[in-house]
């Protein structure tokens, strides 16, 4: 997809899907309160988020979309990638925390990853993978935010998060439920023995 003029609708969902996604000129996405969904034509086909100025030079295996084209686009819920995708990799800083366009959902048969110091900036995130979770959050709004991260590969060390200093609560984020972060047991130890009740 190769877009040169504006694409507008009235608070509802936008979807791509496509090979390739660009956004020429001064061209913007306007989804208002709705969902804006870019992803790939071909199933398996990988998805890299990075600059404009490394797009020229990546490989054109993988759906290149730029951070300066993700910057030209309003949508209430942002969201990349699909079921049968395959690895989403972010390469360059994502932001996604401006009021009404603050939702971002990630979405991969594969693995879900940033390279160092390519972190994303979003107040409610969901990434559903088939494989390995690791990204990294700069956001450090005080606003109390909502993640929701889930893989079917349920080993341990398939998922990290780390973030700055916001506070995240799992919760189910733009229909994704929550796996990782959810206390599902409690064990106590060393919990003092209750008297024996005793009669007079």
């Amino acid at each position: 997809f190769t877009g040169n003029s504006d694409v507008v609708a009235n608070n509802g969902d936008i979807v791509f899907r496509g090979d390739s996604f660009s956004l020429g000129g001064s061209a913007t996405i306007d989804a208002g309160t709705g969902a804006l969904d870019i992803g790939s034509a071909t199933s398996g086909t990988g998805i890299t988020i990075l600059s404009a100025a490394a797009k020229s030079s990546a490989a054109t295996t993988t759906l290149n979309i730029t951070t300066e084209d993700i910057a030209k686009t309003t949508a209430g819920k942002l969201r990349i990638g699909a079921a049968n995708a395959g690895d989403i990799s972010i390469e360059n800083p994502l932001v996604r925390d401006q009021a009404g366009s603050n939702t971002l959902r990630l979405t991969s048969a594969g693995s879900v990853t940033n390279t160092a110091g390519n972190n994303l900036s979003v107040s409610n995130l969901a990434v559903a993978a088939g494989g390995t979770i690791r990204l990294a959050s700069d956001y450090a709004s005080d606003t109390p935010s909502l993640l929701a991260l889930n893989s079917s590969n349920l080993s341990a060390g398939t998922v990290q998060f780390s973030q700055l200093s916001a506070s995240y609560s799992p919760a189910v984020v733009d229909g994704v439920t929550p796996v990782f972060g959810v206390a599902v047991s409690a064990r106590t130890s060393q919990v003092p023995a209750t008297p024996s009740d005793t009669t007079s």
